[in-house]
């Protein structure tokens, strides 16, 4: 369910708990594992943060208010309640969305949800929102210059980068027009003969027709 790339990120965000001898390992470790994670890290560029001052800035927390165990005393590094809940919000997006593999991108966008969290004030002081993160990983919508709605192909997460602008967060093309990318043009379709014809179901037409036509409440539901 995790990708390597997202293992290899958790592993090095354990390591450098225990490095620090912090007994527990927060949302603000996840996230200086994750500055460094190809994936999440394309996504921070991409809504115009910069990575080392997110790092720097993480690191100076860590270092002034995390108590550090005295040395040579043995301690068990344990997660926060705030990084499990982070880690399985990840996961259900993923699964919910039909997807096979969680990324840094999907965990950073996780993130957001813990508002309280130092990490997501940091991120915020930098000007990244959640909003930005999941315009970014969906249609390629960011903040710096580089990530302008259009941009050139870069490898893939698996690859080593992260969602591009015509990638989605999963590696998945998309095209230059979001629109293609992202909805189907039934029209299209039934010219080419790629709809099966609806037979004995006038009535129910003819209610969806009207239900779309409603200003308000026009959301049609077929059961």
């Amino acid at each position: 369910m995790l990708s390597e790339e997202l293992k290899e990120t958790i592993n090095h965000a354990i390591e450098d708990t225990q490095r620090r001898r912090h007994e527990y390992l927060t949302l603000e470790h996840l996230l200086l594992a994750l500055v460094d994670d190809a994936s999440a890290q394309r996504v921070i560029r991409g809504c115009g943060g910069e990575v080392e001052a997110i790092r720097t800035d993480v690191e100076e927390f860590l270092d002034e208010n995390m108590e550090r165990i005295p040395e040579g005393a043995n301690f068990t590094c344990h997660q926060t309640i705030g990084v499990g809940r982070v880690l399985q919000r990840a996961v259900y997006h993923v699964q919910g969305a039909g997807k096979r593999e969680v990324t840094g991108a999907n965990l950073l966008v996780a993130l957001f949800a813990e508002p309280e969290s130092h990490a997501v004030f940091i991120l915020s002081s930098h000007g990244i929102t959640r909003r930005d993160v999941t315009l970014f990983i969906a249609h390629g919508i960011g903040k710096a210059p580089q990530s302008s709605s259009i941009a050139r192909r870069t490898p893939q997460p698996g690859a080593g980068g992260g969602p591009t602008p015509n990638e989605d967060a999963d590696g998945g093309d998309v095209a230059d027009d979001p629109l293609a990318a992202y909805a189907v043009d039934l029209r299209a379709k039934a010219r080419a003969g790629k709809i099966e014809n609806l037979i004995g179901r006038d009535a129910e037409v003819l209610r969806v027709i009207q239900v779309l036509c409603r200003r308000r409440k026009n959301n049609p539901v077929l059961v």
